[in-house]
């Protein structure tokens, strides 16, 4: 067989469907690409903030963008999941 050629996750014998939900959810690496969206999407609003602030932009511009990015964090682990 050749080593490296498929990845396919090791499960112990008999694990329930919990288990292999917890399995599978790593091997999407949901986590890591959760955390990646909402530390990108935090870094983003930031700088909207400054910017409506500066520019005395109105808030409406903060709530939208808010709004997108709570909108798209769902998205986000959903295409984590099929990545």
């Amino acid at each position: 067989m050749n080593e490296g050629s498929e990845h396919k996750s090791v499960q112990p014998a008999g694990a329930d469907r919990t288990a292999q939900l917890w399995y599978r959810r790593r091997d999407h690496r949901v986590v890591q690409w959760t955390v990646g969206y909402v530390a990108v999407a935090y870094g983003i609003q930031h700088g909207v903030v400054l910017m409506t602030e500066s520019l005395d932009w109105p808030h409406s511009v903060e709530r939208a963008t808010m709004l997108a990015f709570a909108l798209g964090l769902p998205l986000a682990v959903v295409f984590a999941w099929y990545h």
